[in-house]
């Protein structure tokens, strides 16, 4: 596994002080002066690199905090960790977690507990889609497939489309869920407001939230945070290969996890699908 720290601030001009030849002496080859005469810093770097430490707590320092999104606002520095996982990684895993290039649009629920998506969004030669709270969707032409691997936890239900294109897709996607319902995550796995400014959440609080993996450098901002269980927890539970997650996310629904096994299937059958471990915490 690498993992890669990007840092970018440009608000010298606010935080004032001698911030810019601070940073500059830690990392000069990220400070720079732009077109506009703007002060800029941007650096790109391994975790493991000392100077990332270093330059966090400058920042931190001058009072200015981590922000993963993309408008950070006066006092913001923009940040982001990235892992990228080998082959090798992802087979190791007992489970493992999806995320995917494909949403499919927004999730909508009907009263009867079906899935109601908009035609128009679903990409007709797609065979998987979903998103962080959000379904699965997969097409007609695996559906057999996924009946035939017999997936522990695995329910296959129809969705209703609507929109332009409704009538020639109807009966080509399919929701994959499951009735198995995981434990809480572990008291890594923290929540934080999607609301304005990062505060923490309970985990059963109905407001949108964003999930860290902690709230301090370097777990807080990950791109892609890795869900942590505690080894006794889901020993408490039958063993699954398509299960979801005790908490909401997102769009307030519940996140999807896949076993080892359904992971070899999506392989085998060329899904494009991104993974992320599940971490198995002993304590």
């Amino acid at each position: 596994m690498k993992t890669i720290v990007t840092i970018h601030f440009g608000s010298f001009d606010e935080v004032g002080g001698a911030l810019f030849e601070e940073i500059a002496a830690i990392y000069p080859e990220g400070a720079r002066t732009n077109a506009h005469g703007v002060q800029v810093f941007d650096s790109q770097m391994p975790q493991e690199d000392e100077r990332n430490t270093q330059i966090f707590d400058l920042l931190r320092r001058y009072d200015c905090t981590p922000d993963p999104g993309t408008m950070p606002g006066k006092h913001d520095f923009l940040m982001r960790i990235e892992r990228s996982y080998s082959k090798r990684d992802l087979e190791q895993c007992r489970y493992l977690s999806p995320y995917f290039t494909r949403t499919f649009g927004f999730d909508e629920r009907l009263p009867s507990g079906l899935l109601s998506k908009d035609a128009a969004k679903i990409k007709p030669k797609s065979d998987i889609g979903g998103g962080w709270g959000m379904a699965v969707l997969i097409s007609e032409r695996i559906r057999a497939a996924v009946e035939e691997g017999a997936f522990r936890g695995a329910k296959l239900q129809p969705i209703e489309l609507y929109g332009a294109g409704a009538k020639k897709l109807s009966g080509q996607f399919w929701e994959l869920t499951s009735e198995i319902v995981l434990p809480p995550l572990s008291d890594r796995n923290v929540f934080l407001s999607a609301r304005g400014p990062s505060r923490l959440l309970d985990r059963d609080a109905p407001e949108p939230s964003v999930l860290r993996e902690g709230i301090d450098f370097p777990e807080a901002l990950f791109a892609i945070p890795e869900l942590h269980y505690r080894a006794k927890d889901l020993a408490s539970i039958p063993p699954f290969d398509i299960a979801l997650t005790y908490e909401n996310f997102g769009l307030n629904a519940p996140h999807t996890v896949f076993s080892q096994t359904f992971y070899q299937f999506c392989v085998l059958h060329k899904l494009t699908i991104g993974w992320a471990p599940v971490q198995i915490d002993k304590d």
